[in-house]
């Protein structure tokens, strides 16, 4: 678990997966980015904005390997009218 300061990193946590290593995924929409909690509670960014994140929301560990994350893109729609939901996949480091 998360304790202390580091939980400010899951403000606006919206989907988890978890995957078999006991990695724990979380989607921050309001933050734009995935987080990665290994077991020991260290928790790490391995996708944001800048990886076509937008309001991401579920999140998912693929069978094959890899993690994909659904876009809400709610943010887009509020401030410029439109919308681009998407399905990204990345390899989870």
């Amino acid at each position: 678990m998360a304790h202390g300061p580091d939980c400010v990193s899951l403000a606006g946590a919206d989907g988890i997966a978890l995957d078999a290593a006991g990695t724990l995924f979380v989607t921050v929409n309001w933050q734009d980015r995935v987080v990665r909690i290994d077991r020991s509670g260290a928790i790490q960014t391995p996708a944001t904005k800048a990886d076509g994140l937008d309001f991401p929301a579920s999140v998912a560990v693929a069978p094959g390997g890899g993690v994909l994350v659904t876009n809400y893109a709610q943010l887009s729609y509020l401030k410029r009218g439109t919308t681009q939901p998407a399905l990204l996949r990345f390899d989870g480091n």
